[in-house]
């Protein structure tokens, strides 16, 4: 996996960028930039098909709306229960990853695809990190959380609670009962692809995220304000702490679209990068050869 910087950090900028404060945990670090002075900057962004914002969030209304899917599940789950995250691609799952920070829950990122190569990770996820509930959208519940017509799909499903976080309920943020999390606590499940072998989950503290979060700010020296441009899954490593709570960290602004909307044309990611004038972004070896 390779993180390439598209502007090169001359010695001016990298002296002018000042480090983040230090928070000792994930959750501090999104209740802060809620209540920074950018605070309504915009913090995600999310191109349809690569090419057009279909929506964006600034600081304060990610945590706000995060606030929205953490009381869902402070109804239903408990502190430390493992949450799967089954979205595509969109603002949908970074508010699920969130709010599942801020409810003090463990996520399980995942792929929203039922295909016949991606159902059996799927299924494994499943039956390793037992989820007391789901976090997905109407549309995607219907097809998978089982019932007569879909038991067979993924059976373990039908032992958890499903959520899906468009279906319409009001809920007043104001309900979320803040607390503070310790920063040995658990707060994702980061599962392998599972290409030579079972999934295998790789249980991330706070204090393992802002570990990396330091050294990966100390390699780029990204500055408030900065965008990023990610493809890339967010079940996926890079995805996840590079596209999704890297930029949280670093107060830049993350633009996010579809792993398929780059694979059907290459050009997209670098449009965008020239478009949003972006100072980080990255992929693996075969999307550089796909632009070539």
């Amino acid at each position: 996996m390779t993180i390439t910087k598209v502007v090169p950090v001359p010695q001016d900028r990298a002296s002018a960028a000042l480090a983040p404060q230090p928070a000792e945990t994930l959750y501090a670090l999104l209740r802060e930039r809620a209540g920074a002075a950018d605070r309504d900057q915009p913090a995600f962004s999310f191109l349809t098909q690569g090419e057009t914002i279909s929506r964006s969030l600034s600081f304060a209304e990610l945590e706000q709306q995060a606030r929205c899917i953490a009381v869902r599940l402070q109804r239903s789950t408990q502190p430390g229960d493992r949450v799967l995250l089954v979205y595509h691609a969109g603002i949908d799952y970074i508010l699920a990853f969130w709010g599942c920070v801020l409810a003090r829950t463990i996520a399980v990122p995942v792929l929203a695809s039922t295909g016949r190569r991606t159902l059996p990770r799927l299924k494994r996820i499943v039956n390793d990190a037992r989820p007391a509930a789901m976090l997905t959208l109407c549309s995607i519940e219907k097809r998978l959380c089982p019932d007569d017509a879909h038991r067979h799909i993924v059976p373990a499903l039908g032992n958890i609670r499903c959520l899906s976080t468009d279906d319409g309920e009001e809920i007043d943020p104001a309900d979320w009962q803040a607390h503070a999390p310790d920063p040995a606590e658990i707060v994702f499940l980061q599962y392998t692809s599972g290409s030579t072998s079972g999934p295998r989950g790789v249980m991330v503290s706070h204090a393992n995220g802002m570990a990396n979060l330091i050294l990966m700010w100390e390699a780029y020296r990204t500055r408030r304000g900065d965008r990023c441009i990610s493809w890339l899954p967010a079940y996926h490593d890079l995805g996840l702490i590079g596209g999704i709570i890297y930029p949280l960290y670093t107060a830049s602004h993350a633009i996010h679209f579809e792993p398929a909307a780059f694979l059907a044309n290459p050009f997209r990611w670098l449009k965008a990068i020239s478009d949003f004038r972006a100072q980080m972004t990255g992929g693996p070896d075969f999307s550089y050869a796909l632009c070539v």
